[in-house]
């Protein structure tokens, strides 16, 4: 009689014709096949498992699919007509508002700024054309004093 381990090396090679050597396959080469099915006590196990995990798989996918349909609806705008889109939509409009008038406000104190500066500037020129003016009133001025000193022969 022969032992139990050399039939459970012999037997799938036996039943496919061939030997034990020449049926297993290399290790890191190629994954193993499944020949039989399991024990009768994991099928269970692994079915009520695996049924579980199909449950949750399908719930997320399903929570996903909601979301990317909403998603698609707001970007596409196709809640145009729903309270949801209204509410983004007033919210959207609100922050829009908001910018403009703080830009508003900013144009408006650019605008004092740049007139601010025009005034500078403006009396900076006065200031300049006063200072050119002096220069050449005090030239004649000196002038005139030349002219009296050289005909009173004192230069």
């Amino acid at each position: 009689m022969e032992s139990p381990q050399a039939n459970v090396v012999e037997g799938p090679a036996a039943a496919n014709g061939g030997t034990a050597a020449t049926e297993r396959p290399a290790q890191g080469h190629s994954p193993p096949r499944e020949s039989s099915a399991p024990a009768p006590s994991t099928t269970s196990s692994r079915s009520t498992m695996s049924r579980e995990d199909l449950v949750n798989r399908v719930a997320a996918l399903e929570k996903k699919i909601v979301e990317q349909e909403t998603s698609l609806y707001l970007t596409n705008g196709m809640l145009d007509d729903s309270e949801a889109w209204g509410k983004i939509h007033t919210a959207e409009l609100e922050k829009l508002k908001i910018e403009n008038n703080e830009l508003t406000v900013q144009i408006e104190r650019l605008k004092a700024a740049k007139a601010f500066v025009g005034r500078e500037r403006q009396i900076v020129e006065t200031e300049k054309e006063l200072l050119e003016a002096e220069v050449r009133y005090k030239d004649e001025v000196i002038e005139c004093l030349r002219g009296a000193l050289q005909s009173n022969h004192l230069l």
